[in-house]
């Protein structure tokens, strides 16, 4: 592909990725879910026919450290990424 190809939609993504960190900082509670399909979720059901849950809830001190350092670091591998094609993040996104 050529040079530059990918350059507005990873800074998108970047940028997308970044505005949730707020969010994330804030938030009194986080939901974990697994998606699934739809043949997933019959399969999911027990021996009695109820459905198991397919997401978690947890609070943001149980799990929001994590959630935002895993953010962080997905916004530095992509960045870093955009540096190697030779594209510059925008500087408030090097401050995250």
């Amino acid at each position: 592909m050529p040079r530059g190809t990918h350059q507005p939609s990873a800074s998108k993504r970047i940028e997308a990725t970044a505005s949730l960190l707020p969010a994330y900082r804030n938030a009194e509670t986080l939901v974990v879910a697994i998606p699934q399909t739809e043949a997933e979720k019959r399969g999911l059901r027990g021996a009695a026919g109820l459905p198991r849950h397919d997401e978690v809830a947890f609070t943001a001190a149980e799990i929001g450290d994590q959630i935002v350092s895993a953010l962080e670091r997905r916004i530095t591998t992509m960045t870093e990424e955009l540096q190697k094609l030779g594209v510059e993040a925008a500087p408030r996104l090097r401050e995250v």
